[in-house]
């Protein structure tokens, strides 16, 4: 473990082509332990915390703030740039509701090779001695990554693929989640493979396992992910102060639909006019209810009420159910006051719009957009003030 303190790891949920909610929680948080502290600037993430994880296109932003140790004004520019460049909605001639994905892949390389290069970041996962930025003499993040979710075969559990901007072989305490060689991996691939995801962009190859989020809009267990790569760094008696997980929100029904429909081709969308067969979505519904929501918990819904809920309800749900996965492993690990050690931050559901793409959502719901920022600065505050993220370096 770096040095003997308790970790402090931060994880990002997924959610669609959305960071900006994400970016506006965090930027509060670290705003808030700066006014705790008295401080007259607020700290980077990578000045917080030890581990970095996201999944989606917030290991996009987990890579930016842990691997690269970027501050958050400049990681948020490095995303919309990504994302405004590489959305097919910026092409008036692009023909996307013929095409099952939205964004274009080969543009999303040469756009993140064109990004990273004027701001002068190197194209390696790996973050080593010569690849440290100056100035990191305050970092304590020696940990980042970006998981991507592995399709699930037949009934069996979605599984994922770490990619880590460090080494494991020789400091590993206990089993690890697979993931490739951070070596071998370039910044453009891991983009790629983390933000494979139905509608957004097609499957993505990284050696012989084929990385792709069939299951949106459902959130995957990141915070459990980063607390097993935690565990299996450092062992069974990890002390971990701080484990903040920070959402975007569940993406409306709506937005799933409007996505659904651009992923159409016209015989498609005509054929959706006629009645035949099982509803649209009820085949991701059956996924949800297989990975959790059917089990029976003491005045819970049962089966048949659940699949009456809406995808967007449904995978709220699971998510809710997972925070209390985390919470009860906290509390197993540390007892009394182990469930404080965990802390969410985010709306319920995103803003109208925003999984979309955020970048090209911004001006068409200032008003609601500037509804989460106020509440983000509330949530994040009363959280620094009761003490559950706290910062031991000079800031």
């Amino acid at each position: 473990m770096p040095s003997s303190r308790p970790l402090k790891i931060l994880t990002l949920d997924g959610g669609g082509l959305q960071a900006l909610a994400t970016l506006s929680s965090l930027t509060a948080v670290c705003r808030a332990i700066a006014d705790h502290n008295g401080a007259d600037r607020s700290p980077a993430p990578h000045e917080l915390f030890d581990m970095i994880a996201g999944i989606g296109t917030r290991g996009w932003i987990a890579l930016l703030l842990g691997r690269y140790r970027l501050d958050i004004m400049t990681a948020t520019c490095v995303y919309m740039e990504i994302a405004s460049k590489v959305d097919e909605m910026t092409d008036p001639r692009s023909a996307r509701r013929n095409r099952p994905f939205k964004l274009d892949q080969d543009r999303l390389y040469t756009v993140v090779g064109e990004v990273f290069q004027r701001y002068g970041l190197d194209f390696g996962l790996l973050c080593n001695d010569r690849t440290k930025q100056e100035g990191d003499q305050a970092s304590k993040c020696e940990y980042s990554f970006a998981a991507a979710a592995v399709p699930a075969i037949e009934d069996q559990p979605v599984t994922y693929q770490l990619l880590r901007s460090y080494n494991t072989k020789f400091d590993a305490a206990g089993p690890l989640l697979s993931g490739p060689d951070p070596a071998t991996l370039q910044i453009t691939d891991v983009f790629a493979a983390t933000a494979a995801a139905k509608f957004f962009l097609e499957p993505y190859m990284v050696g012989d396992v084929t990385l792709f989020d069939e299951n949106f809009p459902q959130s995957h267990p990141i915070s459990s992910i980063a607390l097993d790569e935690a565990i299996g760094l450092f062992g069974e008696n990890v002390e971990i102060s701080v484990l903040l997980n920070i959402g975007p929100g569940i993406p409306s029904d709506e937005d799933y639909q409007e996505l659904d429909m651009m992923s159409l081709t016209p015989v498609s969308r005509l054929a959706r006019r006629f009645s035949w067969s099982s509803s649209t979505g009820s085949v991701l519904k059956q996924k949800l209810l297989c990975i959790g929501l059917s089990r029976q918990e003491p005045g819970g819904k049962g089966d048949a009420d659940r699949t009456s809920l809406s995808l967007s309800e449904m995978a709220l749900q699971l998510e809710h159910q997972r925070r209390e996965e985390i919470e009860a492993r906290l509390e197993h690990m540390y007892g009394h006051g182990g469930r404080d050690r965990y802390q969410h931050l985010g709306p319920a559901y995103s803003a109208e719009t925003a999984s979309l793409n955020d970048v090209n959502a911004l001006g068409q719901s200032r008003s609601q957009t500037a509804e989460l920022k106020k509440r983000a600065v509330i949530e994040a505050q009363d959280m620094v003030a009761r003490g559950h993220v706290w910062v031991d370096v000079v800031v």
